[in-house]
Protein backbone atom coordinates (compact mmCIF):
# COMPACT_ATOMS: atom_id res chain seq x y z
CA UNK A 1 0.00 0.00 0.00
CA UNK A 2 1.02 3.61 -0.35
CA UNK A 3 1.31 4.04 3.41
CA UNK A 4 3.60 1.02 3.58
CA UNK A 5 5.86 2.41 0.87
CA UNK A 6 6.05 5.76 2.63
CA UNK A 7 6.86 4.24 6.01
CA UNK A 8 9.49 1.66 5.16
CA UNK A 9 13.07 2.67 5.80
CA UNK A 10 16.24 2.31 3.72
CA UNK A 11 19.95 2.17 4.37
CA UNK A 12 20.44 5.65 2.89
CA UNK A 13 21.51 7.94 5.71
CA UNK A 14 23.20 10.87 3.96
CA UNK A 15 22.39 12.93 0.89
CA UNK A 16 25.25 11.61 -1.31
CA UNK A 17 23.90 8.05 -0.83
CA UNK A 18 20.42 8.94 -2.10
CA UNK A 19 19.30 6.35 -4.61
CA UNK A 20 18.63 8.78 -7.45
CA UNK A 21 19.51 12.32 -8.44
CA UNK A 22 17.16 13.98 -10.93
CA UNK A 23 17.16 17.29 -12.77
CA UNK A 24 14.53 19.75 -11.58
CA UNK A 25 12.88 19.92 -15.01
CA UNK A 26 12.52 16.14 -15.29
CA UNK A 27 11.21 15.85 -11.72
CA UNK A 28 8.73 18.67 -12.39
CA UNK A 29 7.34 16.89 -15.47
CA UNK A 30 7.17 13.55 -13.66
CA UNK A 31 5.29 14.91 -10.62
CA UNK A 32 2.88 16.83 -12.86
CA UNK A 33 2.18 13.74 -14.96
CA UNK A 34 1.26 11.71 -11.86
CA UNK A 35 -1.12 14.43 -10.67
CA UNK A 36 -2.70 14.77 -14.12
CA UNK A 37 -3.28 11.02 -14.16
CA UNK A 38 -5.09 11.45 -10.83
CA UNK A 39 -7.51 13.92 -12.43
CA UNK A 40 -5.80 17.28 -11.92
CA UNK A 41 -5.93 19.85 -14.71
CA UNK A 42 -2.69 20.53 -16.55
CA UNK A 43 -2.46 24.03 -15.05
CA UNK A 44 -3.11 22.90 -11.48
CA UNK A 45 -0.74 19.94 -11.76
CA UNK A 46 1.95 22.22 -13.14
CA UNK A 47 1.46 24.70 -10.31
CA UNK A 48 1.69 22.02 -7.62
CA UNK A 49 4.61 20.18 -9.20
CA UNK A 50 6.59 23.38 -9.64
CA UNK A 51 6.06 24.30 -5.98
CA UNK A 52 7.08 20.84 -4.74
CA UNK A 53 10.22 20.78 -6.88
CA UNK A 54 11.09 24.33 -5.76
CA UNK A 55 11.01 23.06 -2.17
CA UNK A 56 13.33 20.19 -3.08
CA UNK A 57 15.65 22.63 -4.81
CA UNK A 58 15.71 24.80 -1.69
CA UNK A 59 16.74 21.80 0.40
CA UNK A 60 13.37 21.21 2.08
CA UNK A 61 12.51 17.65 1.06
CA UNK A 62 9.76 17.70 3.69
CA UNK A 63 7.71 19.89 1.34
CA UNK A 64 8.99 18.45 -1.92
CA UNK A 65 7.91 15.55 -4.13
CA UNK A 66 7.64 13.34 -1.03
CA UNK A 67 4.19 14.98 -0.83
CA UNK A 68 2.92 13.62 -4.16
CA UNK A 69 1.75 10.25 -2.80
CA UNK A 70 0.00 11.79 0.24
CA UNK A 71 -1.74 14.17 -2.16
CA UNK A 72 -2.97 11.17 -4.16
CA UNK A 73 -4.33 9.70 -0.95
CA UNK A 74 -6.07 12.99 -0.16
CA UNK A 75 -7.64 13.01 -3.63
CA UNK A 76 -8.88 9.45 -3.12
CA UNK A 77 -10.33 10.39 0.28
CA UNK A 78 -12.06 13.50 -1.05
CA UNK A 79 -9.84 15.89 0.92
CA UNK A 80 -8.55 17.45 -2.32
CA UNK A 81 -11.08 18.30 -5.03
CA UNK A 82 -9.23 18.27 -8.35
CA UNK A 83 -12.16 20.06 -10.01
CA UNK A 84 -12.35 22.96 -7.54
CA UNK A 85 -10.91 26.46 -7.82
CA UNK A 86 -10.31 29.23 -5.25
CA UNK A 87 -12.99 31.90 -5.02
CA UNK A 88 -12.96 35.47 -3.72
CA UNK A 89 -15.97 35.43 -1.39
CA UNK A 90 -15.53 38.71 0.51
CA UNK A 91 -13.86 41.90 -0.75
CA UNK A 92 -13.42 44.76 1.66
CA UNK A 93 -10.97 46.93 -0.26
CA UNK A 94 -7.72 46.34 1.60
CA UNK A 95 -9.07 43.06 2.99
CA UNK A 96 -10.46 39.90 1.43
CA UNK A 97 -11.40 36.31 2.16
CA UNK A 98 -10.73 33.46 -0.26
CA UNK A 99 -12.53 30.10 -0.14
CA UNK A 100 -10.25 27.43 -1.59
CA UNK A 101 -13.13 24.92 -1.88
CA UNK A 102 -10.66 22.12 -1.02
CA UNK A 103 -8.65 22.62 -4.20
CA UNK A 104 -4.88 22.10 -4.25
CA UNK A 105 -3.37 24.27 -1.54
CA UNK A 106 -0.62 25.65 -3.77
CA UNK A 107 -3.18 26.81 -6.33
CA UNK A 108 -5.24 28.53 -3.65
CA UNK A 109 -2.17 29.99 -1.94
CA UNK A 110 -0.89 31.56 -5.14
CA UNK A 111 -4.32 33.02 -5.85
CA UNK A 112 -4.47 34.54 -2.36
CA UNK A 113 -0.96 36.02 -2.25
CA UNK A 114 -1.31 37.54 -5.72
CA UNK A 115 -4.56 39.13 -4.60
CA UNK A 116 -2.86 40.43 -1.45
CA UNK A 117 -0.03 42.00 -3.46
CA UNK A 118 -2.49 43.69 -5.82
CA UNK A 119 -4.45 45.12 -2.90
CA UNK A 120 -1.32 46.28 -1.09
CA UNK A 121 -0.22 48.13 -4.22
CA UNK A 122 -3.50 50.03 -4.13
CA UNK A 123 -3.93 50.53 -0.37
CA UNK A 124 -0.38 50.36 1.01
CA UNK A 125 -1.25 47.31 3.12
CA UNK A 126 -3.58 44.36 2.69
CA UNK A 127 -4.86 41.37 4.59
CA UNK A 128 -6.18 38.31 2.78
CA UNK A 129 -7.58 35.29 4.59
CA UNK A 130 -7.50 31.87 2.92
CA UNK A 131 -9.65 29.01 4.22
CA UNK A 132 -10.69 25.50 3.16
CA UNK A 133 -7.28 24.96 1.57
CA UNK A 134 -5.55 21.61 1.47
CA UNK A 135 -1.81 21.49 2.22
CA UNK A 136 -0.42 24.80 0.89
CA UNK A 137 3.17 23.53 0.73
CA UNK A 138 6.19 25.59 1.69
CA UNK A 139 4.91 28.83 3.23
CA UNK A 140 8.07 30.75 2.36
CA UNK A 141 7.19 30.64 -1.34
CA UNK A 142 4.29 33.01 -0.82
CA UNK A 143 6.12 35.67 1.17
CA UNK A 144 9.03 35.43 -1.26
CA UNK A 145 6.59 36.24 -4.07
CA UNK A 146 5.64 39.41 -2.19
CA UNK A 147 9.28 40.33 -1.55
CA UNK A 148 10.03 40.00 -5.25
CA UNK A 149 7.40 42.71 -5.79
CA UNK A 150 9.27 44.98 -3.33
CA UNK A 151 6.74 44.25 -0.62
CA UNK A 152 6.90 42.75 2.83
CA UNK A 153 4.93 39.51 3.19
CA UNK A 154 3.78 37.86 6.41
CA UNK A 155 1.92 34.55 6.64
CA UNK A 156 0.25 32.99 9.67
CA UNK A 157 -0.83 29.42 8.98
CA UNK A 158 -2.91 26.90 10.88
CA UNK A 159 -2.75 23.20 10.07
CA UNK A 160 -5.98 21.63 11.21
CA UNK A 161 -7.23 18.07 11.28
CA UNK A 162 -9.35 15.65 13.21
CA UNK A 163 -6.26 14.81 15.28
CA UNK A 164 -3.62 17.26 16.44
CA UNK A 165 0.11 16.84 15.87
CA UNK A 166 1.76 19.18 18.38
CA UNK A 167 1.53 19.25 22.17
CA UNK A 168 1.38 22.74 23.71
CA UNK A 169 4.17 23.60 26.13
CA UNK A 170 3.84 21.59 29.32
CA UNK A 171 1.49 18.99 27.83
CA UNK A 172 1.78 15.58 26.19
CA UNK A 173 -1.52 15.85 24.30
CA UNK A 174 -1.38 16.74 20.56
CA UNK A 175 -3.66 19.78 20.38
CA UNK A 176 -2.77 21.80 17.29
CA UNK A 177 -0.88 21.49 14.02
CA UNK A 178 2.67 22.40 13.06
CA UNK A 179 1.28 25.88 12.32
CA UNK A 180 4.10 27.54 10.37
CA UNK A 181 4.95 31.24 10.19
CA UNK A 182 6.75 33.00 7.34
CA UNK A 183 8.07 36.48 6.59
CA UNK A 184 9.64 37.86 3.43
CA UNK A 185 11.59 41.15 3.39
CA UNK A 186 12.92 42.52 0.07
CA UNK A 187 16.57 43.49 -0.28
CA UNK A 188 19.07 44.51 -2.91
CA UNK A 189 20.52 42.01 -5.34
CA UNK A 190 17.54 39.65 -5.34
CA UNK A 191 18.54 38.38 -1.90
CA UNK A 192 15.41 38.84 0.23
CA UNK A 193 15.33 37.81 3.85
CA UNK A 194 13.00 34.78 3.91
CA UNK A 195 12.04 33.33 7.27
CA UNK A 196 9.86 30.21 7.23
CA UNK A 197 9.51 27.75 10.08
CA UNK A 198 7.05 25.41 11.72
CA UNK A 199 6.16 26.37 15.27
CA UNK A 200 6.77 22.73 16.19
CA UNK A 201 10.37 21.69 16.82
CA UNK A 202 10.46 20.44 13.23
CA UNK A 203 8.07 20.24 10.28
CA UNK A 204 6.16 16.95 10.18
CA UNK A 205 7.49 16.20 6.71
CA UNK A 206 11.05 16.11 8.05
CA UNK A 207 10.01 13.23 10.28
CA UNK A 208 8.75 11.39 7.20
CA UNK A 209 12.07 12.05 5.46
CA UNK A 210 13.88 10.57 8.47
CA UNK A 211 11.59 7.52 8.44
CA UNK A 212 12.30 7.00 4.74
CA UNK A 213 16.05 7.21 5.33
CA UNK A 214 15.98 4.99 8.41
CA UNK A 215 17.42 7.75 10.57
CA UNK A 216 16.78 8.78 14.16
CA UNK A 217 16.00 12.40 15.03
CA UNK A 218 17.44 14.72 17.70
CA UNK A 219 16.18 14.66 21.25
CA UNK A 220 13.56 17.28 21.98
CA UNK A 221 11.65 16.91 18.73
CA UNK A 222 8.86 14.61 19.86
CA UNK A 223 7.41 12.27 22.44
CA UNK A 224 6.26 8.67 22.04
CA UNK A 225 2.56 7.74 22.40
CA UNK A 226 3.08 7.36 26.18
CA UNK A 227 4.43 10.89 26.49
CA UNK A 228 8.06 9.87 26.91
CA UNK A 229 10.95 11.49 24.97
CA UNK A 230 11.95 9.56 21.84
CA UNK A 231 14.31 9.85 18.89
CA UNK A 232 12.36 7.41 16.70
CA UNK A 233 10.47 9.48 14.08
CA UNK A 234 8.02 6.64 13.42
CA UNK A 235 6.60 7.18 16.94
CA UNK A 236 4.82 10.26 15.61
CA UNK A 237 2.78 8.19 13.18
CA UNK A 238 1.40 6.00 15.96
CA UNK A 239 0.29 8.91 18.14
CA UNK A 240 3.45 10.48 19.54
CA UNK A 241 3.16 14.30 19.56
CA UNK A 242 5.67 16.77 18.20
CA UNK A 243 6.96 19.34 20.68
CA UNK A 244 6.95 23.11 20.07
CA UNK A 245 10.23 24.81 19.26
CA UNK A 246 11.68 26.99 22.01
CA UNK A 247 9.33 25.57 24.63
CA UNK A 248 6.73 28.25 25.55
CA UNK A 249 7.80 30.59 22.73
CA UNK A 250 7.03 28.23 19.87
CA UNK A 251 3.92 27.06 21.66
CA UNK A 252 2.71 30.64 21.97
CA UNK A 253 3.29 31.42 18.30
CA UNK A 254 1.55 28.18 17.32
CA UNK A 255 -1.47 29.33 19.31
CA UNK A 256 -1.41 32.74 17.59
CA UNK A 257 -1.38 31.02 14.19
CA UNK A 258 -4.41 28.97 15.22
CA UNK A 259 -6.25 32.15 16.17
CA UNK A 260 -5.32 34.12 13.03
CA UNK A 261 -5.08 31.43 10.34
CA UNK A 262 -7.82 29.46 12.07
CA UNK A 263 -10.52 31.52 13.74
CA UNK A 264 -9.98 34.87 11.98
CA UNK A 265 -9.53 33.34 8.52
CA UNK A 266 -12.58 31.14 8.98
CA UNK A 267 -10.91 27.74 9.12
CA UNK A 268 -11.70 27.20 12.79
CA UNK A 269 -9.81 25.20 15.40
CA UNK A 270 -10.26 21.86 17.12
CA UNK A 271 -11.89 23.74 20.01
CA UNK A 272 -14.87 24.78 17.85
CA UNK A 273 -17.55 22.86 15.96
CA UNK A 274 -17.41 22.96 12.17
CA UNK A 275 -13.65 22.54 11.90
CA UNK A 276 -12.41 22.66 8.30
CA UNK A 277 -9.57 20.21 7.77
CA UNK A 278 -6.49 21.52 5.98
CA UNK A 279 -4.63 24.83 6.03
CA UNK A 280 -5.94 28.27 6.86
CA UNK A 281 -3.64 31.22 6.15
CA UNK A 282 -3.76 34.90 7.00
CA UNK A 283 -1.57 36.85 4.56
CA UNK A 284 -0.50 40.39 5.46
CA UNK A 285 1.33 42.36 2.77
CA UNK A 286 2.90 45.81 3.16
CA UNK A 287 4.00 47.90 0.18
CA UNK A 288 7.42 49.29 1.11
CA UNK A 289 6.67 52.45 -0.86
CA UNK A 290 3.89 53.33 1.57
CA UNK A 291 6.43 53.59 4.41
CA UNK A 292 9.90 54.32 3.01
CA UNK A 293 11.62 55.18 -0.30
CA UNK A 294 12.14 51.77 -1.85
CA UNK A 295 15.84 52.20 -2.66
CA UNK A 296 16.60 53.40 0.87
CA UNK A 297 14.81 50.42 2.37
CA UNK A 298 16.46 47.87 0.09
CA UNK A 299 19.87 49.36 0.79
CA UNK A 300 19.22 49.28 4.53
CA UNK A 301 18.12 45.64 4.49
CA UNK A 302 21.14 44.65 2.41
CA UNK A 303 23.52 46.46 4.79
CA UNK A 304 21.91 44.81 7.81
CA UNK A 305 22.12 41.38 6.17
CA UNK A 306 25.79 41.87 5.36
CA UNK A 307 26.46 42.91 8.95
CA UNK A 308 24.99 39.57 10.07
CA UNK A 309 27.04 37.61 7.53
CA UNK A 310 30.21 39.41 8.65
CA UNK A 311 29.69 38.45 12.29
CA UNK A 312 32.46 36.23 13.66
CA UNK A 313 31.40 32.56 13.63
CA UNK A 314 31.19 30.77 16.95
CA UNK A 315 33.52 27.80 17.52
CA UNK A 316 32.54 24.92 15.27
CA UNK A 317 30.46 27.14 12.94
CA UNK A 318 31.70 27.66 9.39
CA UNK A 319 29.82 30.85 8.62
CA UNK A 320 26.91 33.03 9.74
CA UNK A 321 23.99 33.28 7.36
CA UNK A 322 20.79 35.27 6.96
CA UNK A 323 17.40 33.53 6.59
CA UNK A 324 17.07 32.67 2.91
CA UNK A 325 20.81 32.16 2.29
CA UNK A 326 20.78 28.35 2.74
CA UNK A 327 17.86 27.96 0.33
CA UNK A 328 19.49 30.12 -2.35
CA UNK A 329 22.73 28.16 -2.04
CA UNK A 330 20.93 24.82 -2.22
CA UNK A 331 18.93 25.91 -5.26
CA UNK A 332 22.06 26.89 -7.16
CA UNK A 333 23.75 23.59 -6.31
CA UNK A 334 20.77 21.40 -7.16
CA UNK A 335 19.98 23.22 -10.38
CA UNK A 336 23.49 22.28 -11.46
CA UNK A 337 23.85 18.77 -10.03
CA UNK A 338 20.25 17.56 -9.71
CA UNK A 339 17.89 16.91 -6.81
CA UNK A 340 18.66 13.89 -4.57
CA UNK A 341 15.65 11.66 -3.88
CA UNK A 342 15.92 8.99 -1.18
CA UNK A 343 15.18 5.39 -2.10
CA UNK A 344 11.86 5.10 -0.23
CA UNK A 345 10.44 8.29 -1.73
CA UNK A 346 11.52 7.22 -5.21
CA UNK A 347 9.93 3.79 -4.71
CA UNK A 348 6.67 5.44 -3.65
CA UNK A 349 6.69 7.79 -6.64
CA UNK A 350 7.48 5.13 -9.20
CA UNK A 351 4.88 2.74 -7.81
CA UNK A 352 2.25 5.49 -7.83
CA UNK A 353 3.25 6.35 -11.38
CA UNK A 354 3.05 2.74 -12.53
CA UNK A 355 -0.41 2.32 -11.03
CA UNK A 356 -1.52 5.42 -12.95
CA UNK A 357 0.03 4.43 -16.27
CA UNK A 358 2.79 7.06 -16.07
CA UNK A 359 6.19 5.93 -17.37
CA UNK A 360 8.93 6.88 -14.90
Amino acid sequence: SLSYILSRSTSCSTEPMASVRITSSALDRFAAAILIAAGATENDAGCVAQALVAADLAGHASHGVIRVVPYLQMINEGLIDVHASPELVEDGGATARVNAHDCFGQVAGQFAIRLAVTKAREHGVSTVALFRASHVGRLGDYVEYASNKQMIGLAFCTATGAAGRVAPYGSKDPIFGTNPFAAGIPSEGNCPVILDFATSAVAEGKLQVAVNKGESVPEGWLLDPDGEPTTDPSDHYIGGPLLPFGEHKGSGLGIINDLLGGILAGTGTRALPGLVSGNGVLFVVIDVRSMQPVDDFLTGVAAHSQMIRNAAPAPGVKEVMVPGDPERRSTIDREQYGIPIDAATWAALTEAAASSGVDA
